[in-house]
């Protein structure tokens, strides 16, 4: 299970506080590269831990100043996508105000400037890119959003962080299911905004969203791209077309997610405890003869020698 690492300032005599907090807190939140300005009754409290390589922090902080300018980029920082969720107090980034119920996405790859006016407190999450699949997203254009974390999508994510940082005492490294859901609440609030903001096209925001409902039911041996535009409520004619822009095609897609979700699961300790046949029925496969052929063509080896291989997780 993950190890919740919590630091305070309250120990740490005035002229130190700061000092401490560039050293112990800021690492933790990946803004170590970061200048920090302060005033001179700088206070700070943060708890951090990481399930699956997923960040989940909570913060309270008096007011202060964070920038971070191009130069201080580190190449694995562009990979990050950040989330962050407002319960009291108000920041300031460029044009964009954040209040209590508020909630904010960017990109860390990008430099920015917060300003928190006041004593606030927050929970953040930080995701590898690729673990909400945003290759098609334009994030750069988004470098930083506000969303209404009070009401829609951005309720329910804001609930589940929640919950998942309140029980990460009680989780463990199998928990990928979690993370899923997650990731896909993540990715619907960002679909909201860059709907809004008019940065995607709606075959993009068709195709996104098809690849949410595939992501979310992979275990339905009856996942097809009718079913999909049914949920979707457009044409199949649409969904083919949505993916044109794809190296793959929607069937393709959803093989090789199944695929990779087989490969994820094999690798943890839940999926060790599994036959390889409860792993095809648990990732969609028809039947394990199919889910060990298409494994092998795949990955170069049986599902069983993949699980000897790759370590667990």
């Amino acid at each position: 299970m993950p190890e919740v690492t919590s630091f305070s300032t309250a120990d740490v005599r005035g002229p130190y506080k700061a000092a401490a907090w560039r050293k112990h807190a800021m690492p933790l939140t990946r803004d170590s590269l970061s200048s920090l300005y302060y005033s001179r009754d700088f206070d700070g409290e943060i708890e951090h831990a990481t399930l699956n390589g997923i960040a989940f922090i909570k913060g309270k902080v008096t007011p202060h100043r964070v920038v971070r300018e191009s130069r201080s980029l580190d190449d694995g920082q562009d990979n990050m996508i950040g989330l962050v969720l407002l319960e009291h107090g108000s920041t300031q980034s460029g044009s964009i105000r954040m209040c209590a119920g508020d909630g904010s996405i960017f990109c860390e790859g990008q430099p920015y400037s917060v300003d928190v006016p006041e004593y606030s407190e927050y929970t953040s999450v930080r995701l590898p890119r690729h673990v909400v699949d945003m290759a098609s997203l334009e994030v750069d254009r988004l470098p930083l959003r506000s969303f209404d974390a009070t009401r829609g999508a951005g309720r329910i994510l804001s609930n589940m962080v929640a919950s998942v940082f309140h029980e990460l005492p009680r989780l463990n490294e199998s928990s990928w299911d979690i993370i899923l859901g997650l990731s896909q609440l993540l990715k619907a609030c960002i679909l909201s905004i860059a709907t809004e903001d008019h940065t995607l096209s709606s075959r993009s925001v068709i195709r996104d969203r098809a690849k949410a409902y595939i992501n979310l039911h992979l275990r339905y041996p009856e996942l097809s791209p009718t079913r999909i535009a049914q949920a979707l409520r457009c044409s199949t004619r649409y969904i083919h077309k949505a993916f044109e822009t794809e190296d793959i095609s929607v069937s393709e897609y959803i093989l090789r997610q199944r695929l990779n979700s087989s490969r994820q699961l094999l690798s943890t300790r839940e999926g060790a405890r599994l036959t390889i046949t409860d792993v095809a029925m648990a990732c969609g496969f028809s039947s394990s003869t199919q889910f060990s052929r298409t494994f092998r063509k795949e990955f170069g080896m049986s599902p069983r020698e993949g699980r000897q291989r790759w370590p667990i997780r």
